[in-house]
């Protein structure tokens, strides 16, 4: 690429990636105000690099606005590998005021809108803005537009949907420009304009597909997200597909394939079949209670760690005086009935039940629900959900609650993990099966047909090869 400016200057070349047809595409439609939604991969620095080189050969200054400094860092990164053919290129760059020019020429000014202040007092006739989606509320409206407007200027926004609040000033500001087509330009442009529908991707066919890089691959979209980890595909939809979902969406995926057992109703608990009568034999039973008093549900799932199987369920208010006698009689069932050290949530009231267990002869695990220690347990029932690792029991009520569980963003940053309010939504099914699978995972050996000595004598020689032990040693 060269450009002649026509106050004078040197003629530079610089290397610089040629555009794609999306990015052709949109900009032939240009307008004074262009906002560009674009799924990782979009090429969206290199479009702005190059136009950052066109404007400044024509000897005229700009500004580039980042929400922080590190974004900029990546795009000098960038910028180092289109001037390494020319000498001296490191003195076009001024650290310490966060410029970059090319002498004779232009200069852009790099503002990092952590302070948005900063900003302020200058005039150019082009702005660019990266990562609009991590862009504080109303900093373009007051600070960097007016900018462009004194000067008669062009403004073009680029990024991504914001994972943490995706509908937040960027979406605004793309919907506010489909309304003015005639002065502003919107595009939102998925990954080959793919879309997610009932847990699957369709590939896209409208003319947003002719925006994406020549070297999209829809299989390879396609595997990426099914290796995606269940409760980090609303994630991935919002980078990939550009969806503006309102928060992060569902926490489980993958619940109608997983709940597949057929149990057995007995008053108000649900039994595997075959348990009605005595235990598996080889069975390991891990079980999970979450505590409910006062208008709430105690909920107990036993699950076979052998067989990754839900194999019994109680679901039941306890009522009156002897409340908690009924939480602590179901607690005892549970330990005896299957031999295991139930883990029962010890939050709030529950904070007496390892001591009171004891009085039945009952040792259990406690478990203390926080901010810290909710998330990560429902993350791992998620995974084992939505990779069909595990098998439920087919129960309304069970599925109605999982599907309900809500993954949403925080004000202050992170996530909770909740039952919508209201509308007699509960989560205590959920809870009380993360409590039951916690730190199970499926067996990873499988004996088949082998003898027990003949699969230890082949890991042992695997071993032995892999670490080179002496067997003189042994």
């Amino acid at each position: 690429m060269a450009k002649i400016n026509p106050k004078g200057g040197e003629v530079y070349r610089f290397q610089i990636p040629l555009w794609h047809r999306g990015q052709m595409a949109v900009y032939a439609h240009k307008r004074r105000q262009n906002f560009i939604c674009a799924h990782r991969g979009w090429r969206k620095s290199s479009m702005q690099i190059w136009m950052m080189f066109d404007w400044l050969m024509t000897g005229q200054d700009m500004g580039w606005y980042a929400p922080t400094s590190k974004t900029h860092l990546n795009n000098w990164r960038e910028i180092y590998k289109c001037l390494k053919h020319i000498p001296n290129y490191e003195n076009w760059f001024n650290h310490t005021d966060y410029t970059f020019s090319i002498p004779g020429h232009g200069t852009c000014y790099f503002f990092s809108l952590e302070n948005p202040d900063n900003a302020r007092g200058f005039t150019f006739g082009l702005g660019l803005g990266d990562e609009m989606g991590e862009w504080a509320d109303g900093v373009y409206e007051s600070v960097v537009w007016p900018i462009m407007k004194k000067a008669a200027g062009t403004f073009w926004g680029f990024g991504t949907p914001n994972t943490v609040m995706p509908q937040n000033d960027f979406y605004n500001r793309l919907e506010h420009a489909k309304r003015h087509p005639d002065s502003m330009a919107s595009y939102i442009i998925p990954y080959l304009n793919a879309r997610y529908v009932d847990g699957d991707l369709v590939p896209g066919t409208d003319q947003t597909y002719t925006m994406d890089f020549p070297f999209a691959n829809f299989d390879e979209l396609r595997e990426d997200f099914h290796q995606t980890m269940p409760h980090m595909r609303a994630k991935w939809r919002i980078e990939y597909l550009c969806e503006f979902i309102a928060d992060a969406g569902g926490q489980f995926d993958g619940i109608d394939e997983c709940c597949r057992l057929m149990p057995v109703q007995v008053g108000d608990r649900y039994w595997k079949p075959n348990l009605l009568t005595g235990n598996e034999a080889g069975a390991w039973y891990q079980a999970g209670v979450d505590v409910g008093i006062v208008h709430d549900f105690t909920v107990s799932s036993v699950i076979n760690r052998s067989t990754m199987e839900h194999v019994y369920m109680r679901r039941f208010l306890p009522q009156g005086q002897s409340k908690w006698a009924q939480v602590e009689k179901e607690i005892e069932y549970i330990a005896n009935r299957f031999q295991c050290n139930p883990i029962v949530d010890v939050t709030g009231a529950g904070s007496h039940l390892p001591e009171s267990m004891l009085a039945h002869g009952v040792m259990v695990d406690p478990f203390k629900f926080s901010v810290a220690t909710k998330q990560p347990l429902l993350d791992h029932l998620s995974s084992l959900v939505g990779s069909n690792k595990c098998v439920l029991m087919n129960i309304p009520e069970l599925k109605n609650e999982l599907k309900l569980m809500q993954r949403k963003a925080r004000s202050t940053g992170g996530f909770s993990i909740e039952a919508p309010k209201g509308n007699g939504s509960y989560d205590d099914i959920p809870i009380s099966l993360a409590l039951a699978f916690r730190g199970v995972t499926p067996p990873t050996v499988e004996l088949g047909n082998w003898s027990t000595t003949e699969k230890i004598s082949a890991e042992l020689l695997d071993m032995i090869a892999a670490t080179r032990i002496n067997l003189d040693h042994w």
